[in-house]
């Protein structure tokens, strides 16, 4: 299975040091679900789980879903917020996503850069060094 789009960590945390550094969204049904694992393993309750220990990311947190070939992120009452271009995202609500806009799980430093398959990788090199 391919992915659709690629969330890639912009700078490394080292709080959290067991961060990807890059999280393919391969989109079900035309959604991805992000959100953190739970520390008695029950069963997977997103399509992407962060590492337990990484407290600010609820274990249901945003989805990043595609409508008419555009992308769209969605906070879905998470406890930390979701930020898109480090604007707090209201609960519930479609945020269009654009090339190289930056995604961040809660404000403790954990940030993505949203990039799809039609963009270039090098690019995306160039912004992170």
């Amino acid at each position: 299975m391919t992915s659709d789009a690629m969330l890639t960590l912009i700078a490394p945390n080292v709080n959290f040091p067991r961060l990807e550094y890059q999280i393919p969204i391969v989109l079900i049904n035309d959604r991805f679900s992000l959100g953190r694992q739970d520390k008695d393993n029950k069963p997977k309750t997103s399509d992407y789980e962060f590492d337990v220990s990484i407290k600010s990311i609820s274990r249901k947190h945003a989805i990043i879903m595609r409508e008419n070939d555009a992308y769209y992120l969605v906070d879905i009452n998470s406890s930390n917020g979701t930020y898109l271009n480090d604007e707090r995202l209201k609960r519930n609500v479609q945020y269009l996503l654009n090339y190289h806009d930056k995604i961040s799980f809660s404000k403790q430093g954990i940030e993505y850069l949203f990039t799809t398959d039609e963009d270039t990788g090098d690019e995306t090199m160039l912004m992170l060094n």
